[in-house]
């Protein structure tokens, strides 16, 4: 998991929410700058009942999504990465593939 000055405070959602957005089969990601002065990049992912109806396959989506997102936190950029339906039959491996082309396109 993310510590918590990495952790997107709910406050910033709208900022981020209305920023720009990239698209993949399974995930998308909005992003935009940091809230605050002092935060250098904050995550969240969002797994909504529609996409993982058990709590514990929301948890662990979100546990490997964030496993992949981590170190791209301190870069600058806030992002929200949301999961779409068929993101819990994937493998890490699956999920890695897919999210390493837009976290590189995010850091352009």
């Amino acid at each position: 998991m993310l510590r918590r000055p990495s952790r997107l405070p709910r406050e910033g959602f709208r900022a981020i929410t209305l920023g720009k957005r990239l698209v993949a089969p399974h995930f998308s990601i909005s992003y935009g700058k940091g809230v605050g002065a002092a935060s250098p990049g904050q995550a969240a992912v969002v797994v909504s009942k529609k996409v993982a109806r058990t709590s514990v396959a929301r948890h662990l989506l979100k546990r490997r999504v964030m496993d992949i997102a981590s170190p791209r936190t301190g870069k600058g950029v806030s992002f929200i990465v949301y999961a779409r339906k068929g993101a819990t039959e994937l493998s890490f491996k699956a999920i890695k593939a897919e999210l390493e082309p837009l976290f590189d396109t995010l850091a352009v």
